[in-house]
């Protein structure tokens, strides 16, 4: 064996060379963002920016240390340790000043969703947000406002929603008094923001609303984890965010808002409604412990979660309060690398890059193609063609067909087992490029199969940048970033490729080198005779199976054509083409898994969430494809025994556990004048139905019916006669005491006052619609609303309420307050539910009110 043949053992375009580079490569990739997915240590007190997080933790305490709604008692005691938390510094710095704002109001109106099929609503909101203001140095500068919710929902203390956002806005308030801004900062703690951003809404009446022009929203909702830069309006803002020490962030997530995929909302859309620029930083996972009794600070685990969201706020705070730019530089397109480094690039940079890649490419690569093919070097051959479009859509078929096969028969076993579901996409998409692959090779054998690949996946890619420019120019998508990083991995891998057959001999068909035919005259016969005759034939004969021959008249060897001696190059090639489109897709993924495998619970249907792991799987493995023939056919079977296992697993396996319950929603609702009382429950079938309500004694020999909840994005929502509630003093009959009084046709006043509650709220019939509603001094708009809510910062107070109708025939409605409180023993079914639910389940609240009672009117 000659030294070549030793180092061509090891470093050509061989089997084993090729199959131990590629899992080095894939391993040290998934192993990689797996462990920076964690959440990043906390460094020494001294390297903490100046911040304390253990003051901060100490916070989290008083504030977490229960659920505490808006309505509800705990709500004012959580409000006035946040005020005297201000209130201490305004009195050491002269710039630092405090507004309890308990003037301003707001009123608004919206449409109700399209599954309602029912009127509008309008809200009134009587605002109690605790703001502070801390003067800037250059007070000609635009302020920076910085906002987070201190209420929680009714079933959650909301250690993370909000209460690492509002102990988190705390420090910073520390910190920007001990060192003044250049820009003024204005923070928003404001209260109501889980019953309908509220407190936001009110903020906008507010005089000091007018002093910003940016701001950051904190939010949560998961419970732990790494937060996310959820969403962002503009590039500028989303390089200041990039000054975070750990920034975890993707364009997509914001698109997905944009296009109305995740349905929720938070305050940043009421900030971006009233024209500002901003950033909306969320914690985002686990999503199963959202809104539950585990979002509470053991569940964090520690202080890591918390030091995260201050030190990144601080960082991208300090940027933006630096900033004195104006303009927001257009939309932004971002992703993190490892969550390390956020790379961020404006979306008509993006457009421009496209355009230029789209024309320079083709261009390059039909010169490159052209050149080769005179200098006769070209060896492909047309049986080479197509294999790689043929195994790319057995392969999207087969992956794509699995994760719908898992929506019929397991749909939610990616809610606990995400890693699961993406392994058996990610060895199946790789067993059938590998099959398609290997039938072909026996088949169609050609000498130069990764260079065609090549070649044909650039064309592919092309036709993605295509689409992908004109989705950027029409809707302004910037989540298809990967698309041009895919392309321009290609090409660079097929130039070389390209460049790679100019060190081919040049080589001709047989036919091309014979001499010319010799004439032999046969005087007997009197014929003339060529006495080549038969090699002649020969070569006429000659196809592309024909030996080949250098110019010298050399014949070619096939090893001289053959790939497999190529050293070097393949490696190269293999960087360029397939380590950073893995990770920019790997991200992504690891990024869809937290973000979408639990919010089926919520109600989002089955078969986005899989077909968007089986698309990640499916792109994780395409760009290794035109070297997939290379690899150890022992990896085929490997692969083979984990898709096994993991599918029947998958297809089996309990979707639920302790670590990742299933969320049911719970409300009881009494009807005051007769006392009668329901419960429902609504969750994903067959869950709740088949094992969680028998498990309740008082459903036992009782009517349980089911019907689609619109509130919960169609979910079943089953219903029974519940135990009765004891959320106010007295007999039920006198929780709710209101008065209706037609003032003329088609007007009516209505006066309401709940016991021990702040919110009411105003049913209309659905063939009824208000045209006009007045509380007093807040006109809403004549949208033709049916419901109105009211909520007030005192309690027991009196609303009164003036509506109008078109038409002069009656109306009818109901009226009802609701209870959010379940301290001791005021609401036995919600006990009850959860005294007997099952470990593997976790209760959250169906809507603002755990208990709602009603009396009905007709006028």
């Amino acid at each position: 064996m000659t030294f070549r043949d030793r180092v061509a053992e090891v470093l050509a375009f061989r089997t084993w060379p090729t199959t131990i580079v590629a899992l080095l490569i894939y391993a040290a990739i998934y192993t990689s963002i797996l462990v920076t997915d964690d959440l990043p240590s906390i460094p020494s007190p001294k390297r903490q920016h100046g911040v304390d997080l253990d003051a901060a933790y100490r916070d989290l305490h008083y504030v977490a240390g229960g659920p505490h709604p808006y309505n509800s008692h705990r709500n004012d005691d959580v409000r006035t340790y946040i005020l005297s938390r201000a209130e201490s510094n305004a009195k050491k710095y002269p710039y630092v000043h405090v507004d309890d704002d308990i003037t301003s109001n707001a009123t608004w109106a919206q449409a109700a969703p399209v599954a309602w099929k029912e009127g509008g609503f309008a809200t009134y909101f009587e605002g109690n947000n605790v703001l502070i203001r801390i003067d800037g140095s250059k007070p000609e500068l635009k302020g920076v406002l910085f906002s987070a919710h201190f209420d929680s929902v009714s079933t959650a203390p909301g250690a993370t929603d909000d209460g690492m956002g509002v102990v988190t806005l705390l420090q910073l308030v520390d910190y920007f008094a001990q060192n003044q801004p250049k820009r003024t900062v204005v923070f928003n703690i404001n209260n109501g923001e889980e019953d309908g951003l509220m407190g936001a809404h009110a903020f906008l009446e507010h005089p000091w609303f007018e002093l910003s022009n940016d701001f950051i929203n904190l939010e949560g909702a998961g419970a732990g984890g790494r937060p996310l830069l959820l969403r962002t309006t503009s590039t500028r803002l989303a390089r200041s965010f990039a000054r975070a020490a750990h920034p975890l962030g993707n364009v997509i997530s914001a698109d997905a808002f944009k296009r109305g995929v995740v349905k929720s909302g938070t305050d940043y859309s009421v900030y971006t409604d009233a024209a500002m620029e901003g950033l909306d930083f969320t914690f985002f996972k686990p999503r199963s412990k959202y809104h539950t009794k585990k979002d509470s600070i053991p569940s964090l685990g520690g202080k890591a979660a918390l030091w995260n969201m201050l030190e990144s706020s601080l960082l991208a705070g300090k940027a933006l309060v630096d900033d004195e730019g104006t303009g927001g530089g257009g939309s932004a397109v971002y992703f993190d690398l490892f969550g390390e480094a956020l790379a961020v690039f404006s979306l008509q940079t993006f457009f421009i890059v496209n355009i230029v890649l789209l024309v320079v490419g083709p261009i390059l690569v039909t010169a490159l193609i052209f050149t080769a093919y005179k200098q006769r070097k070209l060896y492909w051959s047309s049986k080479g063609w197509g294999r790689f479009i043929v195994a790319v859509i057995v392969s999207g078929v087969l992956t794509f067909g699995l994760g719908v096969l898992y929506t019929h028969i397991n749909p939610l076993i990616i809610y606990t087992s995400p890693g699961s579901v993406m392994i058996s996409c990610l060895t199946l998409s790789y067993i059938s490029f590998y099959l398609t692959l290997e039938l072909f090779t026996y088949l169609r054998p050609i000498p130069q199969q990764k260079a065609i690949m090549l070649l044909e996946a650039y064309i592919l890619w092309w036709a993605f940048l295509v689409a992908d420019t004109v989705l950027i120019s029409n809707v302004q998508l910037g989540g298809l970033y990967f698309v041009t990083f895919f392309h321009v991995a290609t090409l660079t891998a097929l130039v070389i490729g390209l460049l790679e057959q100019f060190e081919l001999p040049a080589g001709f068909r047989r036919r091309r080198l014979l001499p010319p035919r010799i004439e032999v005259h046969d005087e007997a016969n009197g014929a003339n005779e060529h006495e080549n005759d038969e090699e002649h034939a020969e070569a006429d004969a000659a196809d592309e199976r024909t030996p080949l021959i250098q110019a010298n008249g050399q014949a070619i060897k096939d090893e001289d054509l053959d790939e497999d001696n190529v050293i070097g190059l393949w490696f190269l090639q293999f960087l360029l083409a397939v380590p950073f489109p893995v990770i920019l897709i790997t991200e992504i993924g690891v990024m869809l898994l937290a973000a979408l495998g639990q919010t089926l619970a919520d109600g989002s249907k089955p078969l986005t969430v899989y077909l968007a792991v089986s698309f990640v799987a499916f792109l994780s493995i395409l760009p290794a494809v035109p070297f997939l023939h290379k690899f150890h056919r022992s990896l085929f079977g490997i692969f083979a025994f984990v898709l096994a296992f993991t599918a029947f697993y998958n297809f089996f396996a309990f979707p639920f556990s302790s670590s990742a319950p299933l969320k049911v929603f719970f409300q009881q609702t009494i009807d005051l004048n007769t006392g009668n009382t329901n419960v429902s429950l609504t969750g994903v079938q067959p869950w709740v139905m088949k094992y969680i309500i028998p498990e309740i004694p008082s459903s036992w020999g009782t009517n349980v019916t089911c019907t689609s909840d619109t509130l919960r994005a169609g979910l079943p929502s089953c219903t029974w006669p519940a135990l009765s509630p004891a959320v106010a003093p007295g007999h039920s009959k006198n929780w709710l005491k209101f008065n209706a009084t037609l003032t003329s046709p088609g007007s009516a006043r209505i006066t309401i006052r709940g016991s021990n509650t702040r919110n009411c709220r105003l049913y209309f019939s659905p063939s009824t619609r208000m045209t006009n509603i007045h509380v007093p001094l807040y006109p809403l708009p004549r949208d033709g609303v049916s419901e109105l809510r009211l909520w007030s910062r005192e309690w027991e107070r009196t609303f009164e309420v003036h509506v109008a109708w078109d038409g002069s025939e009656g109306v009818e409605g109901r009226v009802a307050c609701e209870w959010a409180e379940s301290d001791g023993a005021a609401i036995p079914a919600l006990d009850e539910v959860m005294a007997f639910l099952p470990d593997w389940a976790r209760v959250t609240k169906r809507t603002d009110g755990l208990v709602e009672g009603y009396k009905r009117f007709k006028l």
